[in-house]
């Protein structure tokens, strides 16, 4: 986590303010909109005080793009093959139950970081031209992809 906070969070930050900036004031609307309309998980339970603080708001379609990323180079490196340009990616971000993050960490693909869990991921081919993503950070985080190529 620590190697994470320095060589992406606060590098980032350092190159671009204006990012730092626009990532503040929405953090800031984020918690005034929670006053009057309280922010809610998954599963219904309203967010705490505390819990808004650390909320990040961030464009899914940015977020997308970057798991489709992932997604790419995950293939590459497992398949041996680029995906082919055309190839669909559907991000979905659908909470995983319990079983489905057993599952996954005990028949994961690929794991960076160690007990921590910071990044888990699990792909299996649904046929010749479908894949099905599930990738997890810090244990909270889920993203299921699935993939057709043309």
């Amino acid at each position: 986590m620590k190697l994470w906070k320095q060589k992406v969070v606060e590098s980032t930050f350092e190159r671009s303010p204006a990012l730092r900036a626009a990532l503040v004031e929405l953090m800031d609307r984020v918690i005034e909109h929670h006053k009057t309309e309280p922010l809610m998980t998954f599963d219904g339970r309203p967010l705490t005080d505390e819990e808004v603080e650390h909320v990040l708001p961030l464009d899914k379609g940015r977020i997308d793009r970057v798991v489709t990323r992932i997604v790419r180079c995950l293939h590459y490196e497992h398949e041996g093959t680029p995906l082919p340009q055309g190839s669909t990616y559907e991000v979905a971000v659908d909470p995983l139950n319990e079983a489905e993050i057993e599952t996954l960490i005990r028949d994961r693909s690929g794991l960076v970081g160690g007990k921590q869990g910071e990044f888990v991921y699990r792909y299996v081919a649904v046929d010749a031209n479908t894949w099905d993503w599930v990738l997890m950070f810090y244990l909270t985080h889920h993203f299921r992809v699935r993939v057709a190529v043309p």
